[in-house]
């Protein structure tokens, strides 16, 4: 599962190109915020997948802290103008993804 985790990371870096671009058009500070939230995605899981102990699913929730941040940030660009809900729609579900992933990783039944 977490291998799934960090693809579906990578998948959002790969989705948040074109959304970057028009948000950096508007707002660098902005788009700066989002990159940062989302490059931290696929960091925080791959160190978390070599670590032991408590650091493996600290880490594996500051991914999802990052990526609930980054969705208040895609919102905040929706609110602006600078992008609408369809240019966001796919990275919405992939953070929905992300987060289910983690709590998943993070909750062991």
């Amino acid at each position: 599962m977490a291998f799934e985790f960090l693809e579906v990371a990578i998948q959002l870096v790969q989705h948040s190109g074109p959304v970057l671009k028009k948000v950096q058009a508007h707002d660098r500070d902005l788009e700066r915020q989002l990159r940062k939230a989302v490059s931290g995605i696929p960091s925080s899981i791959a160190e978390g997948n070599r670590r032991g102990g408590k650091d493996r699913p600290y880490l594996f929730r500051t991914a999802a802290g990052s990526a609930d941040e980054m969705r208040v940030r895609l919102i905040t660009a929706v609110a602006f103008g600078y992008v609408n809900s369809v240019d966001i729609g796919p990275m919405l579900a992939l953070i929905d993804r992300v987060l289910a992933l983690s709590w998943r990783l993070t909750h062991p039944r």
